[in-house]
């Protein structure tokens, strides 16, 4: 499944403790953390079928990255 950045953002945007994140946002320096990234992870495969391990995230850190690294 291929989620939008738009829905990434949304959901990555909890982590830091914000509304939303931008989709261009990187999430470590928005305030995300290692165990957010874990947490992120297991969400966004649970509610938006994105299949990520917590390496994705570090990698590409922000929602849109994400999004397009995912079939």
């Amino acid at each position: 499944m291929h989620a939008p950045a738009a829905a990434i953002a949304a959901a990555a945007g909890r982590y830091p403790r914000q509304e939303h994140l931008d989709p261009d946002a990187d999430f470590f320096d928005a305030g995300g953390s290692s165990v957010h990234a874990v947490e992120l992870a297991v969400e966004l495969e649970r509610d938006l079928g994105v299949e990520l391990n917590p390496d994705d995230v570090f990698a590409g850190a922000r929602p849109f990255s994400l999004a397009r690294s995912r079939p």
